[in-house]
């Protein structure tokens, strides 16, 4: 399938872009990176980092510059303007793949966007709870009006945008599969419960389940997931 790689970013976490794009790099993808910088300083910094494949675009507002903390009121506006950016491509044909910078990809995860289904993602870890830092969108008339019910949802909630998708979804009609949380798991599974050998297996790492930026630098290093 041919997918379109998305990500969003602010000045405040331009670190862990990079980070991300230095284990990314690794796999020679030819996909496309558009890449969405929400203020004008990450903005400045993403054209002079330039990169072969990357589609640099300035988001359409100007969120905070600062390194903003999970269900902080920045957070929200930074979050809340995902399913915008989705839908924008979505609606253009474009199948696309979501991705927090506050991961690591490990392996390739293409091969498990597979099967007879229109959005791949993991588990947050809780029974029936989604995670929405890594979502596989095919194009198609059920994904639009679900990324529609999450923009309209997030209006009137701007904080809750995990929350909000997952109540959205319970009532739609795409094809969902959840991936399996021993290759996509949680921080809490990854950084807390698993051990060496299960750790080696792991596709992608999320450093969830932890709050703010200097924390979640500390766990990668810690874990020798940091590129410097």
């Amino acid at each position: 399938m041919n997918w379109t790689l998305l990500v969003t970013v602010n000045n405040g976490y331009f670190d862990f872009f990079k980070n991300w794009i230095h284990f990314y790099r690794r796999f020679n993808f030819n996909y496309t990176l558009i890449v969405i910088a929400e203020d004008d300083i990450v903005f400045f910094k993403l054209q002079k980092l330039g990169g072969k494949l990357i589609t640099l675009v300035r988001g359409r507002r100007n969120t905070s510059s600062e390194a903003v903390v999970f269900g902080s009121r920045a957070y929200g506006e930074l979050a809340s303007g995902r399913p915008s950016y989705m839908l924008r491509y979505l609606q253009n044909g474009v199948n696309i793949v979501y991705a927090d910078l506050d991961a690591v990809w490990l392996r390739n995860p293409f091969p498990y966007f597979n099967g007879n289904f229109e959005i791949w993602m993991p588990s947050d870890g809780r029974p029936g709870n989604l995670c929405a830092g890594l979502m596989a969108i095919k194009s198609s008339k059920e994904t639009i009006t679900l990324m529609q019910e999450w923009k309209a949802s997030l209006n009137k909630h701007p904080k809750g945008n995990q929350y909000a998708f997952n109540q959205v979804v319970k009532y739609s009609q795409v094809r969902l599969k959840t991936l399996d949380m021993n290759l996509f798991p949680s921080g809490k599974l990854y950084f807390k419960k698993f051990n060496d050998e299960q750790r080696r297996k792991v596709v992608i790492v999320h450093n969830n389940w932890i709050k703010g930026h200097p924390a979640k630098l500390q766990r990668f290093k810690t874990y020798k997931l940091w590129f410097s």
